[in-house]
Formats: C-alpha cells, structure tokens, sequence
C-alpha cells in the first residue's frame, strides 16, 4: 500500500498560537520524517510569484547541458547551485551499488536572507 502524500497548512505557522505552530511543526515532522514528501498549503504565496518561478525552472532546465552546468555546485556539499542526474543516489548513503537518481535540481536563494520571527522555534 503507498502512503499519501499529506497536504499540510501552515497558516497556524505564522499567524497561530503556540499550540498552532506547535503542531505545524509535527506535522511536517511527520511528513518527512515517515514518507519524505508532503503538499504545502496556507503559505500565502502569491500565485503569479509561484507561476513566474516555474516558468523560470522550466526554461532553465530546458538549457543545454553544457549552459546549465556553469550554474553547478561549486564543491560537493554545498546547498545552492546545479546538481546532474549522475550526482546524487539515496543508495550512496546506503554503500549500496545502484543507478543514479533520475532527477536533476538547482537550488537557489535570495541574496539578503529574510529571517522569520519565529524560525527558531521552527528548528526545534
């Protein structure tokens, strides 16, 4: 049987109490701590920002290869920049002989972090 991908709201996050952002916190835990996945709802994230970013991926991971690979990782480890199919395997962390993870991905961030009140309480 295949587990549910959980959809979770986390307006409670932000804009709850205690008890809100306690639970938030747990469900999420939940999520990634039994399947690895979950569906992110109540982020009041305007829907022309969450389009423009997909387009945005879309056209660069249409790129060459060769265009996409300027943007890589810079040292093995690190959290922003390119990653190829060939890099990463769940079976690495294993010792565990297996073909590569068929994704590619590309990390980015802002330039100047925003910080979140309550982003310490979230990391607990």
């Amino acid at each position: 049987m295949t587990a549910a991908v959980p959809v979770i709201d986390i307006s409670g996050f932000a804009q709850g109490d205690e008890a809100s952002r306690t639970r938030v916190a747990q469900e999420v835990s939940s999520a990634l701590e039994d399947i690895g996945f979950l569906v992110v709802q109540g982020h009041n994230v305007d829907p022309e920002t969450i389009a423009a970013t997909r387009e945005l991926a879309w056209r660069f991971f249409d790129l060459p290869l060769a265009d996409k690979m300027r943007s890589r990782k810079p040292i093995k480890g690190a959290y922003r920049g390119y990653v190829t199919a060939d890099d990463e395997n769940l079976s690495y962390m294993q010792n565990e002989a297996s073909p590569p993870d068929l994704k590619e991905q590309s990390s980015r961030s802002a330039s100047k972090r925003r910080r979140c009140s309550s982003t310490a309480r979230w990391r607990r």
